[in-house]
């Protein structure tokens, strides 16, 4: 106990200085593959990058995304990005400093993208606003220029869009009606298409008490009425029920429960003919990290020591998203199917900010002197760590070395995102039941 109280009046003295960072911590959620084994990562904190010599990030701000936003991202053919985002389908250059929504897919919520599973010029995108009939888009070069799959679709707020791989015109959309003042329940539906987005089957889905969504995770691989997906909790409910993995045989049809987790469930992947669910570390840490099934059914948790925020099957490699402090990781790759991960990129790696001239350097200043600050990544004089506009390419410094960051007008060095990361997890591991 001495200890435990030693370590909490430690804290005491640094923690008034993490009000000058107000961004989140450091996480990867997504990798994006690209040519030749080239990874781009989807981060709370923007998109990284690896530069010639180390890894940079583009910031949230420059991006136009919010903090309460995660979006997915996808690479063209082309190099460039695009992902979805509540102002529209962004498009971002290869370099990560060119930026622009794309028509017609502007001023409105995009809520998926997803590419063709075996046409790589062929991409799709799904809108989801409230109060309007929302549209399914689809790109047949490149990315360059979208056209909806057919008429718009009722006004159904949509989470997910997942295509058949073994019959591409095969699609699923899932999402659901909110509460109103007329109507007091919420209202959760599957929509089914087999002519590639044309026409809707519009299939209602019984939810238990206490959820409040769905969320489709992936659609097997060799059968295309196989598709699996997660049901959200409500907020207040996060510690009452579990959250449930289900899976319907036939098309969404009707379901069955897999699997129930006291946590969430990130992320699903088909790899080497094996299905993969990955489950973050929880207050309820009996259920997190890596689950596996042969026959898409039966799921064993065969890696317990992960906290597992996104799985990606590239070819031979299956990449996870883990927790640097926890896993010594931030993306690992695996080549053995999950029994070992070899780390990719940890977040004590980053060097810098993309540098993109002075106009995205202004913008960026307030996220990146956070980051920098909290990582200790920079040198920093008497004002603080300037990183909008000192930090870049050409201003890294060798990994590890760090400086003791200090807050314009403070004496006390801001303490870093994974020491708090790493307190919380040990105090949550000892309130944890046993």
């Amino acid at each position: 106990m001495a200890r435990w109280m030693l370590l909490v009046c430690g804290l005491g003295v640094l923690v008034p200085n993490l009000a000058a960072a107000h961004g989140r911590i450091p996480a990867v959620y997504d990798v994006v593959p690209g040519p030749d084994g080239e990874l781009t990562l989807v981060t709370t904190f923007g998109l990284v990058a690896r530069g010639d010599d180390g890894w940079y990030w583009a910031c949230r701000s420059a991006l136009g995304l919010s903090a309460s936003e995660d979006p997915r991202f996808l690479r063209l053919p082309s190099g460039t990005f695009v992902g979805g985002t509540f102002d529209g389908l962004l498009r971002v250059d290869e370099g990560l400093c060119g930026e622009t929504l794309v028509s017609p897919l502007a001023e409105v919520v995009v809520i998926d993208v997803q590419p063709h599973p075996t046409d790589p010029e062929v991409f799709f995108a799904l809108t989801s606003s409230s109060g309007i009939d929302n549209v399914l888009y689809r790109s047949d070069d490149g990315g360059a220029s979208w056209t909806p799959t057919g008429d718009p679709i009722e006004p159904i707020l949509f989470e997910r869009v997942r295509i058949a791989p073994s019959q591409p015109d095969r699609i699923y959309l899932s999402g659901a009606y909110p509460r109103t003042a007329e109507e007091l329940e919420r209202r959760l539906y599957f929509h089914r298409s087999d002519d590639g987005g044309a026409t809707w089957e519009r299939i209602p889905f019984a939810f238990q008490a206490g959820e409040r969504n769905i969320y489709l995770l992936a659609v097997d691989p060799t059968d295309p009425d196989v598709v699996f997906a997660r049901v959200i909790r409500e907020r207040d409910m996060l510690a009452d029920i579990p959250e449930r993995l289900i899976r319907s045989a036939d098309g969404g049809d009707t379901w069955e429960t897999l699997l129930e987790i006291r946590g969430e469930i990130s992320a699903m992947t088909f790899h080497r003919g094996v299905a993969y669910v990955g489950v973050p570390n929880t207050v309820d840490a009996d259920t997190h990290g890596l689950w596996r099934s042969t026959d898409g059914i039966a799921f064993e948790q065969f890696r317990s020591d992960l906290s597992v925020a996104c799985l990606r099957s590239e070819g031979e490699t299956l990449y996870a998203c883990g927790s640097d402090f926890e896993d010594g990781f931030a993306v690992g790759r695996s080549t053995d199917d999950g029994m070992s991960f070899e780390p990719v990129f940890r977040v004590s790696e980053l060097r810098g900010p993309v540098v993109c001239g002075a106009e995205r350097a202004e913008v960026c200043a307030i996220d990146d002197q956070d980051l920098v600050r909290d990582l200790m990544i920079a040198s920093c004089g008497d004002a603080g760590c300037d990183a909008g506009s000192d930090a870049g390419p050409d201003a890294g410094v060798d990994s590890g070395s760090g400086c003791g960051c200090t807050a314009a007008g403070t004496g006390t060095p801001s303490l870093p995102w994974f020491l708090v990361a790493a307190l919380a997890w040990a105090l949550r591991r000892r309130r944890a039941p046993a």
